[in-house]
């Protein structure tokens, strides 16, 4: 009798909410199969159900179900064959998104409770519920849901369950699930119908299999039950009890002034005071029959509340005037429903609640669309229904005032953008870029092509990024955009040896018009080499000893080692290279420059790069002049030596 009057208690404080599928046992799930899917935080669930199952008589049981922290917990009485009261406990490791429609949980089913024909006792199970789900104009639908696990009984013996679960549009579902042999039980099959003439109401219909049985030996069970929200707790204690009003599915209408409700002319009455008692004591008048269940606040300096609001605190026959007033009780409902730009539903939406000073609070969308937040203070708050992203795509402000509050929040219809990455050298698709447009964020696929939505309005700047390239920043209008990238310089690097494999120093390893010399150790090194197929030469003393192709990725690092014939260990001759800036530090191209030396002059000129190499110089000491238009004339030397690279970088200045 407690355990039914604490579900009655609780039954009469709830807000409704939608109702979802329920087993038999009072579990979430199918017929005997949980599945792994919660209810919404503090969701809570009270139904019954008459059930005949093989050889045991008829029973009626009783349940109750709350949610807390991803958990369900269920509480249920009247099993059959057994005299105590069941606990279930079930825990949500995923919950099913749009984007990976796949649930997991785990729990602990019918702990204390033997097995019997049907029932499965005390259990560990695990299950997998998966959404099979389409798109069609723009919504998403459930075609049926896939449920797999397995459940474990005390012995260790385990057996495999599954089931499918078919939506009837907003009013219902049709299951079917098959149990598992275990030890000396043959498997079984279990049919379900859920159905919900109202949102918070759900009437159940089941046909249940029995293990070592025929098909058409089957238990039959039928039930119904309701759903609902309990408010939050604010943490506080009133000095003077006040029930809360029953919580109503729309808002109600204000309270009008009329004959039958004079109260409702009289916007507040005050308090009487202490001195003015009569001497002898007189019961207060009863108080004026009103919309909705009001009480009197004591209190000798603050006025009564007005008649309309839903609950009025009352007054004792003696008010003290030193009395607090007590803090004001949650207890707004807040409703509402998620659409899209064409009015249809969405599911399985986060929907936000903020408010100044206040926790942000969490609800997702049911099937229909529907969320409630119940328990609320009165104030503003700021409601946002979010993408699968996470971000805010319509948002709503409402004042909460006691009474409960109806809303609907429907984004706005947004831009989108496709287009396409090119390699700015070679004009190829770029697959794998990465591409964004303020906070939303994407990536090419293989043909280059990217396609960004939910968009504000044009025009936009396009960032672009890829592996190897240089970034770009474009600003976009409107169509469909090409935009390039320019790959970056990579570098070629290895070593020369013999083909006795000792190192040649002093050899030249040269790409296009970048040489770089070989080190005592064979090694070489070639920087700022720009992407694509090039030739590599090495030379030696003016003798091309070797020439090979190879392919270098933007920005890429290529090692290619290099074995030649009849190469001195080290080279007659050297080098000179280096690089030419002005003093801002840019590379100068076309500076003529001259190369003096005992009894040689060798005249050569900048690339783009500002840089110069001249090969196959006796050692020695060479002087070097640099001359460009409004440059002034720079000189410098070097020393030369057989086997190296004299490097030489000049800063030249205008006039």
């Amino acid at each position: 009798m407690r355990i039914r009057a604490l579900l009655l208690s609780t039954l009469l404080i709830a807000v409704p909410a939608q109702a979802q599928p329920t087993g038999v046992w009072g579990e979430r799930g199918l017929a005997t199969m949980p599945d792994a899917r919660v209810g919404q935080e503090r969701e809570v669930e009270i139904g019954t159900r008459l059930i005949s199952l093989g050889n045991l008589p008829t029973a009626l049981l009783g349940y109750g179900r709350f949610t807390l922290m991803n958990t369900d917990a269920t509480l249920m009485y009247g099993i059959p064959g057994h005299a105590w009261p069941m606990l279930s406990l079930k825990h949500q490791l995923q919950r099913p998104t749009r984007e990976n429609p796949t649930g997991v949980a785990i729990g602990l089913g019918m702990l204390g409770v033997p097995a019997n024909a049907g029932i499965p006792g005390s259990n560990l199970f695990v299950t997998l519920t998966r959404d099979i789900n389409t798109r069609r104009n723009g919504q998403d639908w459930t075609l049926f849901s896939a449920h797999l696990g397995f459940r474990t009984d005390l012995s260790l013996q385990s057996r495999l369950m599954g089931g499918l679960e078919l939506p009837l549009g907003q009013h219902g579902s049709a299951t079917a699930e098959w149990i598992g042999a275990q030890g000396s039980e043959s498997g079984y099959t279990n049919f379900g119908l859920n159905l919900s003439p109202l949102p918070s109401l759900s009437l159940s219909l089941f046909s249940l299999g029995l293990p070592n049985a025929s098909l058409f030996d089957r238990g039959l069970a039928i039930g119904a039950s309701f759903t609902g929200v309990l408010p939050a707790w604010s943490g506080k204690t009133a000095s003077v009890p006040t029930p809360a009003p029953t919580p109503l599915p729309t808002p109600a209408p204000s309270a009008k002034p009329s004959a039958e409700n004079p109260a409702s002319k009289t916007p507040s009455v005050k308090a009487p005071s202490v001195k003015a008692l009569p001497s002898a004591p007189v019961s207060p008048p009863p108080p004026p029959k009103l919309p909705l269940p009001v009480a009197e606040v004591p209190s000798a300096k603050a006025p009564l509340a007005p008649i309309p609001i839903p609950s009025v605190p009352s007054v004792p026959s003696v008010p003290q005037e030193s009395a607090p007033k007590p803090p004001a009780m949650p207890t707004g409902t807040l409703i509402g429903r998620a659409v899209d730009a064409s009015g249809k539903a969405i599911a399985d939406a986060k929907v936000m609640l903020t408010a100044p000073g206040a926790a942000e609070r969490h609800a997702r969308t049911t099937p229909s669309g529907y969320f409630t937040f119940a328990g609320l203070a009165n104030g503003s708050y700021t409601v946002s229904l979010a993408d699968a992203e996470g971000r805010a795509i319509a948002t709503q402000t409402v004042t909460v005032a006691g009474a409960p509050i109806e809303l609907t929040l429907k984004p706005q219809a947004m831009a989108r953008l496709k287009g396409q990455v090119l390699d700015a050298q070679t004009g190829s698709a770029l697959g794998g870029a990465a591409v964004a447009i303020g906070k939303e964020r994407g990536e090419t696929d293989r043909d280059g092509y990217f396609d960004l939505k939910g968009l504000p309005a044009a025009p936009w700047t396009v960032s672009v990024s890829a592996k190897g390239y240089a970034a770009t920043s474009t600003k976009v209008t409107g169509g469909s955009p090409r935009i390039a990238l320019s790959p970056l310089p990579g570098s070629v690097s290895g070593r020369i040896l013999t083909t006795t494999g000792k190192p040649v120093a002093g050899a030249i390893a040269q790409i296009g018009s970048l040489r770089a010399p070989s080190d005592a150790k064979g090694n070489y090194l070639l920087s700022n080499v720009p992407a694509g197929t090039h030739t590599l030469t090495v030379i030696q003393d003016g003798k091309t000893l070797l020439t090979e192709s190879l392919r270098l990725p933007p920005g890429g690092k290529a090692v290619k080692d290099a074995k030649v014939r009849e190469a001195a260990p080290v080279g007659r001759f050297g080098m000179i290279g280096g690089q030419v800036r002005n003093v801002a530090g840019e590379a100068l191209r076309g500076v003529k420059i001259v190369v003096e030396g005992k009894a040689v002059t060798i005249l050569t000129v900048t690339d783009e790069t500002g840089r110069f190499s001249v090969l196959d110089l006796l050692p020695g000491e060479y002087r070097l002049k640099l001359e460009k238009g409004t440059f002034a004339d720079q000189e410098a030397k070097a020393q030369v030596q057989a086997g190296t690279l004299a490097s030489v970088d000049v800063t030249m200045r205008s006039r």
